[in-house]
């Protein structure tokens, strides 16, 4: 993980919020409900790490709860590199929060109208993206998203830059 930090830092810099990365992990040694995560500065020093269980939770869900919480936990507006993001995340992020909103927050499922599943998460999300930014690692590249205020020019995803050819894998914590 803090190869992965090293590797990306050059293309956050210059970044006029404060800027942390941020790992997740779910069910963490088989123990479903299990939620982790940890929040790292540009130096690559542990900031934060967080850890419980929410039993009867799993999956997407608990993954979903794990950001809200890590996001949550930040004290100012803050640029999040997020080094791990399953693609559930990453689609909802970059694609599903702005057509939710606008749509009620809901989607079409065979014609038909229906909530999101995990409704309240992505509403507590939704609402933390008013004060942070998130930019998701992904490979050799960052795609940054956020949610913006209705009206608010670039809303959405975009890629932001290349890092060096030296990337460097993520490491379990």
């Amino acid at each position: 993980m803090i190869g992965q930090v090293r590797g990306l830092r050059g293309a956050v810099a210059g970044h006029t919020r404060a800027v942390r990365w941020l790992d997740l992990e779910t069910d963490i040694g088989r123990e479903l409900g299990r939620w982790r995560f940890a929040i790292l500065d540009e130096a690559g020093e542990v900031v934060l790490v967080a850890e419980d269980v929410e039993p009867g939770t799993w999956g997407e869900r608990l993954e979903l709860l794990t950001l809200v919480r890590a996001l949550e936990s930040l004290g100012e507006p803050t640029l999040v590199v997020l080094l791990r993001a399953s693609p559930y995340l990453e689609e909802g992020l970059r694609f599903g929060l702005p057509q939710w909103r606008a749509n009620q927050w809901q989607w079409e499922h065979f014609e038909d109208m229906v909530p999101i599943r995990n409704l309240e998460l992505w509403q507590r999300l939704d609402w933390a993206l008013r004060f942070h930014r998130i930019v998701i690692a992904r490979s050799h590249l960052l795609v940054t998203c956020w949610a913006a205020l209705p009206g608010e020019k670039n809303s959405g995803c975009h890629r932001l830059a290349e890092p060096a050819a030296t990337f460097e894998k993520s490491q379990k914590m």
